[in-house]
């Protein structure tokens, strides 16, 4: 989210200053600051905002040393002059946008508490700004955040905020932002709080502002990121179809917040994966569509999903076909036109997924995806996975996709012929005569069975034999060479 600019000028030429020009400008501004006249101390302390906000290089580091945080921080308790404590509360929020130290600076001058006191205000700009800060107190590190955690009045008052000032849009936004700044960063904060904002989340979620919704959307993903507890609360409470729906929304921002989060909720039990299937198959069509995105960050996280999605059982494979049809050719036809090298590791992982259960009961099913995966031409995209010069991992990918392809092959005379053929137009044969000498004994033996599938043991994972298997044909090849 863009930083809020919390503080407009009508004099535009202010922005920009040099740093000599904005050390100049504060310290006439503290000086002003010093005075007795209200009205003096008022310019001074919107000088010095100016000169925060607009500054190429804001003075943080001078405004420190001039030791007046603590009395901004006073000024901030003072309700009966709400000028001066809107402008003192605006100096400290733009302190926290500094580094580090900066923040400490305000934190140790008691300026979380009187952010937090402020929350209770009846302003809405007084009320921007204080949750403006305390977004960023909560993004700068763990322990800034887990001391906002600290003050249990902190969330009624954001959901008093949301009940109060529903047409206030930059406020709501706010709110929505800070609230995913506290549920993110690892170690993640304590679940039952974060679980306990989910309401007020599902009603950001659904408002028609749409980086209000956009942020607590994120906000929810970090919640589901974290554990099975997470997951389930937030199926629980009802965010599934808004995520859906999202996946096919015009906005790219919007299509990442929804594949990130669907990406988390497929990732518990197969359970989880099933009530998604079944309740929300639009799901489907959707990430297919998305196969072919042009944001590489998104299509990274539809396979990502993809590959959750698929690896529980034959059943759930089924379930994602039935909801849409055009999945395996819509994903093999893109990889004529794709040249990343992960996103086509990444491709091959999903179809290896498809294609990789063996289950009793399920073997009609299985032979109609390993048949659609076949027409689809999977053994080009295998055997290019296979041929990669340095990734052990699309190596690997490629070579458990041809040994799944041969084991489902066995005694299907057509298929076997149609995998044999695409090996040879894509030298698939040569690619796994080469790994014959590969240093990893796993890859040699992954090798063997592509090239020589009367061999029924894969595969090329890390629990794989790590002894070569004695094939003749194998034998006879490296003894003519």
């Amino acid at each position: 989210m863009a930083e809020l600019m919390m503080h407009e000028e009508d004099d535009d030429s202010m922005s920009g200053i040099d740093i000599e020009e904005s050390i100049e400008m504060l310290n006439s501004a503290l000086s002003d600051v010093g005075s007795s006249d209200p009205a003096q101390q008022l310019k001074g302390l919107q000088q010095i905002r100016t000169v925060l906000s607009d500054a190429a290089q804001p003075p943080f580091d001078d405004l420190i040393g001039s030791n007046c945080v603590p009395y901004f921080v006073d000024l901030m308790m003072k309700d009966a002059q709400p000028a001066l404590q809107l402008e003192a509360t605006g100096i400290l929020a733009e302190l926290t946008i500094g580094a580090t130290e900066h923040m400490q600076v305000v934190l140790d001058a008691g300026g979380l508490p009187a952010f937090i006191r402020l929350l209770r205000a009846s302003d809405p700009h007084l009320l921007e700004t204080v949750v403006w800060a305390l977004g960023n107190i909560a993004g700068d590190n763990v322990s800034s955040r887990d001391a906002i955690w600290a003050y249990a009045e902190v969330f009624p008052a954001m959901k008093a905020i949301c009940i109060s000032f529903p047409q206030e849009v930059t406020l709501l936004r706010q709110v929505a932002w800070a609230l995913g700044n506290l549920c993110r960063s690892l170690p993640p904060p304590p679940l039952h709080g974060t679980v306990a904002l989910l309401p007020l989340l599902y009603h950001l979620a659904t408002s028609s502002d749409m980086d209000t919704s956009l942020d607590a959307l994120w906000a929810v993903s970090y919640i589901s990121d974290v554990s099975i507890e997470g997951i389930e609360a937030v199926l629980d409470a009802g965010f599934t179809p808004i995520i859906v729906a999202a996946l096919s929304h015009s906005l790219v921002a919007r299509q990442a917040a929804a594949i990130k989060n669907l990406r988390n909720l497929v990732s518990g039990t197969a359970e989880h994966v099933h009530f998604i299937l079944k309740n929300h198959p639009s799901a489907m069509p959707a990430l297919t569509d998305m196969v072919t995105h042009p944001k590489v960050t998104v299509r990274r996280e539809v396979f990502w999903t993809l590959v959750r999605i698929a690896r529980h059982s034959s059943v759930h494979v089924q379930m994602m076909l039935q909801a849409s049809v055009t999945l395996i050719p819509t994903l093999l036809a893109s990889h004529s036109m794709t040249t990343n090298d992960e996103m086509l590791c990444e491709m091959g992982r999903v179809v290896l997924q498809l294609i990789r259960h063996e289950e009793e009961g399920q073997e009609e099913v299985e032979a109609a995806v390993v048949e659609a995966v076949i027409n689809a031409h999977a053994v080009a995209l295998f055997c290019v996975l296979a041929a990669h010069p340095q990734s052990i991992r699309s190596i690997c990918t490629g070579l458990d996709g041809l040994t799944y392809l041969w084991r489902h092959a066995a005694g299907r005379v057509a298929w076997r012929a149609r995998i044999q053929a695409e090996m040879e137009a894509h030298q698939g044969h040569e690619t796994c005569e080469a790994l014959n000498t590969h240093p990893r004994p796993e890859t040699v033996t992954a090798a063997c069975l592509c090239s020589c599938p009367s061999i029924s043991k894969p595969s090329c994972s890390a629990n794989a034999s790590m002894k070569r298997p004695k094939c003749p044909s194998c034998s006879a090849r490296a003894s003519n060479r």
